[in-house]
């Protein structure tokens, strides 16, 4: 019969279906009761696969071996109870929480920031600004004020007031009576993140809308923007007018500039003149300045005013004395890749990380969503009085806790968050009036609590994480079994590797070996009258009196194995012979100085080596015991169909 080739397909399709046939939770093989299934099998057999080397490794069958070992170890760590050693929980929590931190950010989020902070890495800022004083923790009636306050202000300044002046009247920040306001160059993670986010988003000349930080509001003014200025080496000559009057400074500073445009070397003149202590025996060397490393007057200028390295500048004056710098070394600007670890780390650790975890907070409490009971909650923080700011906390006796929030399947008590309260409010007295503390310290629980549940199912949740997490318990674990069962017993088995030394002699000989040279020549007549002088030279004291042939031949001086390709095959090694042999047309004069037969390599210098094989052997016997007494059944059925999913026979 013909099949017509539609027909072919459908059949083929069905017969591929049924060699498959195999689900991911068949079990595949039963060891000490303990079932596994396709699917762990698999996960762990294709992970490993590229990193296996050997292709019969690759094979599901010795694969198979493998994984039923690797089973039997587990199942005998669990056995012996080291799944309970303090330092083995210890040591496990703390890789769970090393894996358990990317499930707690937004990856995205941070990529984001992190791109955000390196491009505003790349500029410098020029700004001055107006602060209205107000709370963090402010009523909504204060922030309106200071909101509308700030708005006024900024009107003033549009409408033609100078924005310096307006510091001067209005700014409630100390130190704008000195500095009407202006702060200077800064650039990234200088500043507070909304302080940051609003200078670098307004346009240079203009005055921002008011913005908001932990400090109150702010009107930022953009005076300049410039490409950031990257690190550079310096030098530096320092002439203080602590120790000299103000004309000695000038003059010694002149007298150094004039030395130095006369060809004097840098370094020598710092020696020489710099009252610096703490660099100028190093030749005044400063390594790695940034903008604003020293508050020095002129400083920045001069440094960044250079732009050749090995030139120096003219002598200026600052609030401490006179100087002289000079560039030694201008560093490229990093890029992305370079900064980006560097980058990840101040993401996380300034108010972007805490804007980060505020988002986390909301995300989780609509991911189990969260219910608040308002009125439970509002009679708990009527215990939070006044009296709280003297470390008057007295915690309340409740004769049956309320439930004052809800979340998945948990329920909060007003006796929960009163503990914490108990136990946390002190480190938070800064935050006034009494309510805001009470509001901030029920987010801090809520959030902990919010947490604390969704770090618990993280394994029930990610399966990656759950099989992650599984391998590194399994992983310490099996280090905590091999160091119990083999490794530790076999360094204190000092008889067990001695006899093992002992037994495998031909492992551990050294080859038999001679020292010395082989002198080649092209004739024999020469061969031989350099193999008399040397045979001369043995049997005399007075070397001197021995004239030294006139012949050519070339040397080779050193340790040889006796299978060395340099040696005759009919070379006879004797200690303090020389003999003349023919090879490969060529004649050889051997002088033998040392002889070392083979023997054995003393234990003392190959212990380490003696160890590593007799633990191996020892591994070997404990694995074949382990498995001898296991009872190890595999499906044949559901193996057969996973190799021919692989395509092995």
């Amino acid at each position: 019969m013909k099949l017509q080739p539609f027909a072919f397909s459908l059949l083929t399709a069905l017969l591929y279906c049924n060699t498959y046939a195999q689900k991911p939770t068949d079990e595949l093989v039963k060891i000490n009761n303990h079932s596994y299934n396709v699917e762990e099998f698999e996960r762990v057999y294709t992970k490993n696969l590229d990193l296996l080397k050997d292709e019969e490794q690759k094979r599901i069958d010795n694969y198979m071996d493998l994984f039923v070992l690797y089973k039997l170890k587990v199942d005998k760590a669990y056995e012996l109870g080291l799944d309970k050693d303090k330092n083995y929980i210890s040591e496990f929590n703390q890789h769970r929480s090393q894996l358990a931190e990317k499930y707690f950010v937004d990856e995205k989020a941070i990529d984001k920031l992190v791109e955000e902070a390196y491009e505003r890495s790349k500029k410098e800022i020029n700004a001055s600004h107006i602060l209205f004083l107000v709370n963090d923790y402010a009523l909504p009636t204060d922030t309106l004020k200071a909101y509308n306050k700030a708005m006024e202000v900024r009107k003033e300044i549009l409408n033609g007031k100078d924005f310096s002046e307006a510091a001067l009247e209005y700014s409630e920040d100390p130190s704008a009576k000195a500095n009407r306001g202006e702060l200077g160059y800064f650039t990234v993670f200088r500043m507070v993140y909304p302080f940051e986010s609003g200078a670098y988003k307004t346009e240079k000349g203009a005055v921002s809308l008011p913005v908001r930080s932990q400090f109150g509001y702010h009107l930022i003014k953009v005076n300049d923007i410039r490409e950031v200025r990257s690190a550079r080496d310096v030098s530096h000559i320092f002439i203080s007018k602590e120790a000299h009057t103000e004309e000695e400074a000038q003059q010694i500073a002149d007298k150094v500039y004039a030395l130095l445009k006369s060809g004097t070397a840098f370094e020598d003149l710092a020696a020489e003149y710099s009252d610096d202590l703490t660099n100028k025996n190093e030749g005044g060397k400063i390594n790695k300045y940034f903008p604003n490393k020293l508050a020095i007057d002129s400083f920045d200028d001069m440094v960044y005013g250079l732009t050749e390295v090995n030139t120096f500048s003219v002598p200026f004056k600052s609030q401490f004395g006179w100087h002289i710098v000079q560039l030694d070394k201008i560093y490229p600007i990093p890029g992305f890749e370079e900064s980006k670890s560097n980058l990840i780390n101040r993401v996380k650790g300034d108010a972007r990380g805490q804007i980060m975890k505020k988002d986390l907070q909301n995300h989780l409490k609509e991911r189990f969503h969260y219910k608040e009971n308002k009125t439970a909650l509002a009679t708990a923080q009527k215990y939070i009085t006044k009296d709280i700011y003297t470390k008057a906390f007295n915690k309340p006796e409740l004769k049956k806790p309320a439930t004052i929030a809800t979340f998945a399947d948990v329920k909060i008590t007003d006796a929960q968050y009163l503990d914490y309260v108990n136990i946390n409010y002190d480190r938070l007295l800064y935050i006034t009036p009494e309510d805001a503390l009470a509001r901030i310290l029920y987010d801090n629980f809520i959030s902990k609590e919010l947490e604390s549940y969704y770090d618990s199912r993280l394994e029930t949740d990610f399966p990656e994480f759950r099989n992650t997490a599984q391998e590194y318990r399994e992983g310490l674990l099996l280090f905590d079994l091999m160091e119990k069962e083999v490794w530790g017993k076999v360094k204190k088995d000092t008889l067990g590797y001695t006899g093992y030394y002992q037994n495998h002699a031909d492992e551990y000989l050294q080859k038999e070996i001679v020292e010395g040279t082989i002198f080649t020549f092209d004739k024999k007549k020469a061969a031989t009258k350099y193999l008399s002088y040397l045979e001369k030279i043995k049997k005399t004291k007075d070397i001197a009196s021995v004239k030294t042939p006139k012949v050519e031949y070339s040397a080779y001086k050193g340790e040889m194995e006796l299978t060395d390709s340099r040696l005759p095959h009919d070379f006879t090694p004797k200690e303090g012979s020389v003999s003349l042999y023919e090879k490969g047309g060529k004649y050889l004069v051997i002088d033998i100085e040392k002889h070392r037969p083979q023997q054995m390599i003393p234990l003392e210098e190959i212990r380490s080596k003696v160890i590593q094989d007799y633990q191996e052997l020892y591994e070997q016997q404990w694995l074949d015991a382990l498995k001898s007494k296991a009872d190890i059944r595999i499906n044949a059925k559901v193996l057969s169909e996973l190799k021919a999913k692989y395509s092995q026979k």
